[in-house]
C-alpha cells in the first residue's frame, strides 16, 4: 500500500448484504477497515457509490447505438454489421438486459431481485469507477474526508462509516484524518466518451 499513488474503491450506501454494507466489504470487513485506516498512503483513497454511479449510466437506447444496432420494420431491434467488442459487450451484458431493461409496453422481468427490479437503465458500476480512474474529469464533485469500517452490529457490520460534517480540529481531537476523497458527482457526458471509444478503437 505504501507504493500505491492511487486507490479506487467501491461502495454503497444501500446495503446489497446486509442493510447498509456492500457484499465484499461485508465479507471482510477487517481487511477494509485495515486499508481504509492504512496511514502509508500517499494520498487519499477515491470511493464511489453505487448510488452516485447510478446517476452516470448508459441510457438503453443509447446502449443499442453503441453495441450497433437497428430496429426492423416489424419493430424489432437487431444487431448488424458489429465489430468483435461489440458482439463481445452485447454477450456480456445479456443477462443485465434481460433483467432490468423494461419491455416496450413499460413492463418488466420479474426476477424476484429488488435491486435489478429497480433498475431501468444500463448501470455498470465497475466502469464508471475505472473511467474515474483514468481521467479525473469524469469526476464533478467530491470532498476529503475520514472514512472507516464498522465491524460490529447486526445490521451495520461491513458498512461504510463517512465523518460527513468533520472539520479539521474535530477530526485532530477524535484521532480522525483526511483518508478519502469520497466522489458525488460524475460527468456522464464524458464517461459515455468514453466507452464509445472502447467500440471505436477496432475500427481504427
Amino acid at each position: 500500500l505504501r507504493r500505491q499513488r492511487q486507490m479506487f474503491i467501491r461502495d454503497r450506501g444501500k446495503g446489497n448484504s446486509n442493510l447498509v454494507a456492500e457484499f465484499n466489504i461485508h465479507c471482510d470487513a477487517e481487511a477494509a477497515r485495515i486499508v481504509f485506516l492504512h496511514r502509508g498512503l500517499k494520498c487519499p483513497f477515491w470511493l464511489i457509490s453505487w448510488e452516485v454511479t447510478t446517476h452516470c449510466v448508459i441510457p438503453w437506447d443509447w446502449y443499442d447505438i453503441w453495441i450497433n444496432r437497428e430496429r426492423g420494420a416489424d419493430g424489432q431491434v437487431v444487431s448488424v454489421n458489429q465489430n468483435r467488442t461489440q458482439t463481445f459487450i452485447e454477450k456480456l451484458f445479456g443477462k443485465l438486459e434481460g433483467f432490468t431493461r423494461p419491455r416496450d409496453d413499460g413492463s418488466k422481468v420479474d426476477t424476484g431481485d429488488a435491486e435489478s427490479t429497480q433498475d431501468v437503465t444500463c448501470v455498470i458500476p465497475d466502469a464508471v469507477a475505472v473511467a474515474a480512474a483514468l481521467d479525473e474529469r469524469v469526476v464533478v464533485d467530491s470532498f476529503d474526508t475520514f472514512v472507516t469500517v464498522e465491524l460490529h452490529g447486526r445490521e451495520t457490520r461491513g458498512g461504510i462509516c463517512i465523518d460527513w460534517y468533520g472539520t479539521d480540529q474535530s477530526m485532530e481531537k477524535k484521532g480522525r484524518w483526511r483518508n478519502c476523497k469520497v466522489i458525488t458527482r460524475c460527468d456522464q457526458d464524458l464517461f459515455l466518451h468514453h466507452m464509445q471509444r472502447i467500440v471505436d478503437q477496432e475500427s481504427m
